[in-house]
């Protein structure tokens, strides 16, 4: 019965997942759903996240106006392009936030964020919690972690 009972508090209390980590990702199936100007603009965007992007930058790169890039983006990723970046920006961190191997800054000009500051803004306004919140609650700890070696 205690098992059971434990499984069933679990479920229950953990349906979402805590800190804003996400349960599924929206550039993913963002990607999946592209085809041909789009998903070569979503390509570039992923190949140079720690640039400046803009959408005339993608339109020139795909050779299109930055109006129908626009509208395509937000037909195929229901999204415009500047929270589509923002977004794979925001993956990034994530990502190597819980990694743990960068600081806060090296994250944020390898993701584009410009700044740490920046970057902490961000975190704040999509996820609810600042990067360090975040790696405390879902960073990978090496084994000197586990053990306590410094």
């Amino acid at each position: 019965m205690g098992l059971l009972w434990m499984l069933l508090v679990s479920w229950w209390f953990f349906v979402k997942r805590p800190g804003g980590q996400a349960q599924f990702s929206t550039q993913l199936n963002a990607q999946n759903k592209a085809t041909g100007v789009v998903a070569k603009a979503q390509a570039y965007i992923q190949k140079n996240l720690d640039k400046s992007l803009g959408l005339a930058l993608l339109a020139e790169y795909c050779c299109v106006s930055e109006r129908h890039l626009f509208r395509l983006f937000k037909e195929s990723c229901e999204s415009s392009p500047a929270a589509y970046i923002e977004s794979s920006r925001l993956n990034l961190a994530q990502q190597l936030v819980c990694e743990g191997r960068l600081s806060f800054q090296q994250v944020a000009e390898r993701c584009g964020f410009v700044s740490a500051d920046n970057l902490r803004r961000v975190f704040l306004r999509r996820l609810g919690v600042n990067p360090r919140e975040y790696k405390a609650r879902f960073g990978t700890y090496s084994l000197s972690n586990e053990v306590g070696i410094d």
